[in-house]
């Protein structure tokens, strides 16, 4: 049976018993006797005599009526006629015969009897009415057993417990119907289902059934004597909302028909007693709403039909003993705020449950859980799944850390604008996604979950480009790709024409013998005089640049002479004559000056073959001579040879390659949008591979500008408006360095728009409206790596606040209106158009451009750019 509490108290339960009846030998309680407390208008005992009270609307006089006045006439003739006479219950008189009279005191909150001169009837029987609204009877009373409760809806048996004090309708201001009533018996045990069965015959009920009944709203509600709930049929019902809401001594719940329901709205909301709930059909429901709110001795919940479910708002809310949740199919749900709120023993949640919603409010929806670190990743992977923007997530208590695809979609999240909270407190790491909004973004460093390359890089060794992503700029691979060997000479067959050598008393004799590699390609240099220089140079000269590295191979076999060497000559690429040579005897090698020199090795070749390997570093940029050449002696200061014209040394696979080589900046792409700042002129391209090796600042990578013309440009008007906020990292130790700049020629004739200076001296950040009004601060001296916050205003009352590493520098005011808006290009490393000579020497890490006012998230941004950066405590 359902609890009692609930279904007694806004039921409006009437199963049409017979209200009114003369004495006769079957009252009720005079066969079943030890009945705590029993109302109706009709005799329930031989002994009763009066069964309620009424005041009379025309002039509040109150008077007693027994069941068979009400019956003959006396009470309508008392109370009156006419459409304005009314009567008032003040007294519901216990018939039991203990006392328990039911009673009201005030005059808006008594039910009704007679309205506009008629006895209030339902089915033909007369019936007290509730107005739903305030009207209610109360009593003291102590008891525990059965109580019969009927009305003009339906009526049952309860099991109830009540403790001191009893509510005829209690809580009515929360009912949603009136209450037509007219019997209820309270026995203080238990009946037994012969007695039900016996008393169910003696009354005489003309719709005992709910079966017709469409709204159970707030029917039960707050029935706090109610421990079980009986099987009714409520097959009709639509809506439920509030039904059993507040029965806190529920212990379980039948399976009633419930398939017509459309409305749980806090159906069960209160029911603390509650231990299991059934498997019910409410594949009918839309809104449920806080429907189990405060069901807190729940510890398992059913796999309900809820797929038509669109607002589960508070819904399990404050189920404090659920321990796991099963995978509803709530895929037509919107609002899920507050859904699992305080389920303080929650910590299983399945995967999958929200992949095709279109919710995007889980406001607080896992606030004061205790879910497991896969459970937090069930729910962020699923919602991220979903595709969702810009919503709200909260999952807290339990302190589980977030595993590693927890925060991929976390990540993921915030770059779609959603707003994320976990128990461990993770904040997604790119900057422009949890801080958005974000004009522009240039960064090596990944500044979105979305972002892809971030650079456009040109190599020196042959002029090719390609894009690279953060992750490929740390973990070598730009490097490896700047550093591609290129092969700038390769004499390996019969290449070695009169075109490519300038002879020095040799001739060469092509496809001379056998070669190490099997074929006949291999040549022979054959000296031409005696005593004197015996080598070839290649021709034209090869250009050396510095800090460059390159490997230079050539195999050679003795015919007559003990030594072939390789000789560099004039100041590039290493600077004076140097030899290395190898002993066509034995393999073994040697140099006459190590400068530049990174390595000199010989591999035996076989058949008289030895390979020479020789690696340098050059130190000096221009054209220099490579020569290759043969000796008798040690070739380390000059070139000895002692023969004639039939003597020689066989040649074969010459090859010069760059190891190493400069990477330059053609695009800076920028992660916010469409903003990509570029360079065409490939002397004005700043650095960012040198020599082979990544630029950084302080163990991170860097864009390099040398401070004569390297700069970029991003030819997309810039969005500037009212309010601009600039976040960037930087060195230098230059003068007069213009990091940004987006000032033109404004409406004036003067100039607008923003700069920002980064320098030992001179150092400017200001706006200028066109006219030839500007707000600068001046002299802010900065080296060495820093980052700087600047927030510029330039309504009425315009303003600059400056900060350097997280402190402020300065702050200025304008009483004037500085419209700084220019939509001019943004020039990184130079001033207007770079055209003269404040260009920036150092290095740029971030530069993040936002034209809003970011100042109450300048901590946290700061704090995000620091993290990675390091740059100061």
């Amino acid at each position: 049976m359902i609890n009692a509490t609930a279904a007694i108290s806004n039921i409006s339960v009437s199963a049409n018993l017979v209200a009114t009846q003369p004495v006769g030998e079957n009252n009720l309680l005079d066969i079943y006797g030890g009945a705590a407390a029993a109302y109706s208008l009709r005799r329930l005992s031989k002994d009763a005599t009066n069964v309620v009270r009424v005041r009379r609307s025309s002039d509040n006089t109150e008077a007693n009526f027994t069941a068979e006045q009400i019956l003959d006439g006396d009470l309508l003739r008392w109370v009156g006629l006419g459409a304005s006479n009314n009567g008032f219950v003040t007294t519901y008189y216990d018939q039991s015969g203990n006392g328990n009279n039911a009673v009201q005191a005030t005059a808006a909150s008594q039910p009704q009897i007679v309205d506009a001169g008629n006895v209030i009837t339902s089915n033909g029987y007369t019936v007290i009415k509730y107005d739903g609204t305030d009207d209610n009877l109360s009593t003291s009373l102590t008891a525990t057993g059965t109580m019969l409760m009927s009305g003009s809806d339906g009526g049952d048996f309860y099991e109830v417990a009540i403790n001191g004090s009893y509510n005829l309708l209690a809580s009515a201001s929360n009912t949603d119907h009136p209450l037509r009533e007219s019997i209820r018996v309270i026995w203080s045990s238990s009946l037994t289902t012969a007695q039900k069965t016996a008393i169910e015959n003696l009354i005489t009920y003309t719709d005992w059934d709910f079966s017709d009944v469409t709204s159970f709203g707030s029917y039960w509600r707050a029935r706090t004597e109610l421990t079980d709930f009986p099987l009714i049929d409520t097959s009709s019902g639509t809506n439920y909302s509030n039904a059993w809401r507040d029965c806190t001594s529920l212990t379980s719940f039948p399976a009633l028909d419930l398939s017509s329901g459309t409305n749980f709205s806090s159906a069960w909301q209160g029911c603390t007693s509650l231990t299991s709930f059934p498997l019910l059909d409410v594949s009918s429901g839309t809104n449920f709403t806080f429907a189990w709110v405060s069901c807190t001795s729940l510890t398992n919940f059913p796999l309900l039909d809820v797929s038509n479910g669109t607002n589960f708002y508070f819904a399990w809310y404050n189920c404090s003993s659920l321990t796991s949740f099963p995978q509803l199919d709530v895929s037509s749900g919107t609002n899920f705020g507050v859904t699992w709120r305080n389920c303080t023993s929650l910590q299983d949640f399945p995967a999958n449950m929200f992949d095709s919603v279109t919710a995007t409010d889980f406001t607080q929806a896992f606030t004061s859980t205790n879910l497991s670190s896969q459970s937090i990743e069930n729910i962020v992977v699923s919602i991220d799944t979903a595709g969702q923007i810009n919503g709200t997530l909260n999952i807290t208590g339990g302190g589980n850390a977030t595993t590693a695809t927890a925060q991929t979609a976390i990540d993921s999240l915030t770059a779609k604008g959603w707003t994320v909270t976990v128990p461990d407190g993770y904040v997604s790491p790119y900057l422009i996604d949890v801080y958005q909004g974000s004009a522009a973004a240039y960064s090596l460093r990944k500044l979105s979950y979305n972002t892809t390359d971030v650079v456009r890089v040109r190599r020196s060794s042959d002029n090719a480009e390609a894009d690279f992503n953060p992750t490929e700029i740390t973990d070598g691979t730009l490097e490896n790709w700047v550093n591609t060997d290129v092969v700038n000479t390769d004499y390996s067959f019969d290449d070695f024409s009169d075109s490519s050598y300038i002879d020095e008393n040799v001739t060469v004799n092509t496809n001379a013998t056998t070669d190490p590699d099997g074929g006949t390609n291999a040549d022979l240099i054959i000296a031409t005089s005696v005593d004197d220089i015996h080598q070839v140079q290649l021709d034209p000269l090869p250009t050396w640049i510095d800090n460059i590295k390159y490997r230079i191979e050539c195999s050679f076999k003795k015919k007559d002479h003990d030594y072939a060497y390789i000789h560099l000559s004039s100041t590039p690429p290493v600077g004076g004559n140097k030899f290395y040579w190898v002993n066509l005897n034995d393999g073994t090698t040697g140099y006459g000056n190590s400068n530049g020199l990174i390595s000199l090795t010989s591999t035996n070749q076989g058949n008289g073959w030895w390979k020479i390997t020789l690696e340098i570093q050059a130190t000096q940029f221009g054209n220099g001579r490579l020569r290759l050449g043969m000796s008798d002696v040690t070739p380390d200061i000059s070139e000895t040879f002692l023969g004639n014209d039939t003597t020689g040394t066989y040649y074969y696979g010459f090859r010069l390659t760059q190891l190493t080589a400069d990477g330059y900046v053609t695009t800076w792409y920028d992660q916010a949008g469409s903003n990509d700042a570029t360079q065409a002129t490939a002397a004005n391209q700043p650095k960012i591979v040198d020599a082979g090796v990544l630029v950084e600042e302080n163990g991170k990578p860097a864009v390099s500008f040398d401070g004569s013309g390297d700069h970029l440009v991003s030819t997309s008007a810039y969005p500037t408006q009212q309010y601009q906020s600039t976040f960037y990292v930087a060195s230098s130790t230059g003068t007069n360095n213009r990091v940004l700049d987006t000032r033109g020629t404004g409406t004036g004739g003067a100039l607008q728009g923003w700069q920002h200076k980064f320098s030992n001296s001179s150092d400017i950040t200001g706006i200028d409206d066109g006219s030839g009004i500007n707000l600068l601060i001046n002299n802010i001296l900065r080296t060495g790596q820093k980052l700087v916050s600047v927030f510029m205003y330039g309504g009425s009352g315009s303003s600059i606040d400056e900060y350097t590493n997280g402190s402020l520098s300065d702050s200025v005011t304008n009483v004037n209106n500085i419209d700084f808006d220019s939509g001019n290009d943004l020039y990184i490393g130079a001033n207007v158009n770079g055209a003269n000579a404040q260009l920036f020497g150092g290095k740029i890490q971030d530069i993040i451009l936002y034209s809003s006012d970011q100042s109450s998230n300048r901590t946290n941004i700061e704090t995000n750019i620091n993290d990675y950066y390091s740059i100061y405590p």
